[in-house]
């Protein structure tokens, strides 16, 4: 019998992902980011075959706030530019699809099987 996903309909209704909303949480999986540096992430991760205008990246981050895919969260430190930058991080949502993903195991321990 097929395991029922522990993913809520809005969520199941993202996949599969868009290639926008795909690179933003991926580019969100090593910590917290702000926007710019969210874009920056996702060229990189792309090798610059990926591009999102600044109107796509709120938007989508929007999306997923409102799917609790993210959270905005706060920066204390913050001032000047940095103040006014809005920091957002994978929710808890996003850390259970995470821990659900089929990973392949690095070389060494595949070696070792």
């Amino acid at each position: 019998m097929a395991k029922k996903s522990q993913l809520p309909d809005e969520v199941q209704k993202l996949l599969p992902l868009t290639p926008a909303v795909f690179f933003v949480l991926f580019a969100l999986a090593n910590g917290e980011k702000h926007g710019y540096a969210i874009m920056q992430e996702m060229d990189a991760l792309s090798e610059g075959k990926f591009h999102m205008d600044p109107g796509t990246l709120y938007t989508t981050l929007q999306r997923l706030l409102d799917l609790e895919l993210i959270e905005e969260i706060e920066k204390a430190e913050a001032s000047g530019l940095e103040g006014r930058r809005r920091y957002y991080q994978w929710a808890a949502y996003a850390v259970i699809a995470d821990r659900m993903w089929v990973r392949t195991p690095p070389a060494a321990e595949r070696a070792s099987v």
